[in-house]
């Protein structure tokens, strides 16, 4: 009766441990998913399924894959098709431990007439979302991206087209590490430009061209993460 007595003292203390503050194993990235607002994802929100045989990934949408890396706080989905469509979850930590989640979003039809991009970043506070991507991602212009210098104010002056609206700037955020890479997107302009280049005046069309062939399109800018924001790095080469 005594042993009975202190194997149930001994699973109440066990119990109690656990139920500890602090004794919890902290939110991992798919938990975080689960808690984010449908709304921030432009995807809408998706169920995950691992297969146990191979450890793959699937999302509950039709030829739609995943690559989920729970260890480091990774989850992206998508689909390639006539065009691509892709979006990064990605779990970052600041200096005090409190976890950021970054969000980025891209989306082409394949013959870039639509492309769509976003990049966001949001603070867990209290269970909520609150958006800081200004506080944490640099500005950022086209000049970075060129093989050499141009006056970015000659595309601003162009009438026919506002040009800065067909400029997408892409971001791929790490599997590994805490290295972002951004990259400018030109194909949308250069679509444009080949469909209604022949309706706009000559000289505004050439300095449109001018422009595009100075765009490196496997070109991108490091950004560097130190714990509480991101900065700008060096020049780098990333796959199309």
């Amino acid at each position: 009766m005594i042993k009975n007595a202190s194997l149930i003292i001994a699973c109440f203390m066990i119990l109690a441990f656990y139920d500890l503050p602090g004794s919890a194993a902290a939110p991992g990235v798919l938990e975080y998913y689960n808690l984010c607002p449908s709304k921030l994802l432009p995807t809408g929100k998706r169920s995950f399924k691992k297969y146990a045989e191979s450890g793959q990934w699937i999302t509950g949408v039709d030829m739609e894959g995943a690559d989920i890396d729970l260890q480091n706080g990774y989850i992206e989905y998508g689909s390639r098709g006539g065009g691509i469509q892709r979006i990064q979850f990605v779990l970052y930590m600041k200096k005090d431990k409190t976890p950021v989640i970054g969000i980025s979003y891209f989306f082409t039809d394949g013959v870039d007439i639509e492309v769509k991009s976003s990049l966001a970043f949001y603070e867990i506070r209290d269970g909520k979302f609150v958006e800081i991507t200004k506080d944490v991602v640099p500005a950022l212009e086209p000049g970075p991206f060129l093989t050499k210098k141009f006056d970015m104010a000659r595309l601003d002056g162009i009438k026919s087209v506002r040009v800065r609206d067909y400029l997408i700037y892409k971001c791929t955020l790490p599997k590994k590490g805490t290295t972002a890479v951004m990259q400018l997107y030109t194909g949308k302009l250069f679509r444009h430009i080949e469909m209604n280049g022949a309706g706009m005046p000559a000289a505004e069309k050439k300095t449109c061209e001018e422009f595009l062939r100075l765009a490196e399109y496997d070109a991108g800018i490091e950004l560097l993460w130190n714990g509480s924001r991101f900065t700008a790095g060096k020049k780098t080469r990333v796959n199309y």
